[in-house]
């Protein structure tokens, strides 16, 4: 259970962070956002802070309003903080990818056709290698988060592999955890590095 909370938390955090960043990202890259530079700090914050003090903020907020605690203590909440904390990552990496595509490429492809399908067929190819990048990333430090799920007592694999180690003081069952754990990150690290170094 453990194992499957965690990879439903890396893989949902790991999408909707890469989908709603690449709008950000094109909002910030390819339009004249007004307070654009305010906007990017303000959203960098959550990236800045420790984890554990964004989901102390959260749940105060949560308790404030009068959300139940079945919902705080659940995979959603753990998956919601996530994604506010990792959505400014996956922002700037898929931007700096958008910013190396010049504005005469768009031009071509704009007096072929309309920029829906430029965006489809020309930005999204060039860009893809950011948002596998990002993906991964995100994946690897959602799979790997302990301090978010063990303050919202939702059982994943580093809260196990803690309990282990702290109140079993079952040295060999934590370190075989831990080694599952770094077996998970590199089945998705090796692909990555294949990927980039082909494209």
């Amino acid at each position: 259970k453990s194992i499957l909370n965690s990879v439903i938390i890396a893989v949902s955090v790991s999408v909707i962070s890469v989908v709603v960043g690449c709008g950000f990202a094109f909002l910030f890259s390819k339009t004249n956002l007004p307070f654009k530079n305010l906007l990017m700090l303000l959203l960098l914050l959550p990236l800045l802070l420790p984890p554990y003090i964004s989901t102390v903020a959260w749940t105060d907020v949560w308790l404030f309003i009068g959300i139940p605690e079945t919902f705080i203590n659940s995979l959603p909440a753990v998956i919601f903080i996530l994604i506010t904390i990792y959505i400014p990552l996956a922002t700037f990496i898929i931007s700096g990818s958008l910013q190396n595509i010049t504005a005469s490429i768009e031009e071509a492809g704009e007096m072929l056709t309309d920029y829906k399908t430029v965006f489809m067929r020309i930005i999204l190819p060039l860009i893809r290698p950011a948002l596998f990048s990002s993906f991964i990333l995100i994946f690897i430090l959602s799979v790997s988060e302990f301090a978010v799920p063990s303050y919202l007592s939702v059982n994943v694999f580093t809260t196990e592999i803690f309990i282990q180690f702290t109140a079993f003081y079952n040295y060999s069952s934590a370190i075989a955890h831990a080694l599952v754990l770094t077996a998970i990150c590199l089945l998705f690290v090796i692909p990555e590095k294949y990927y980039l170094s082909q494209g």
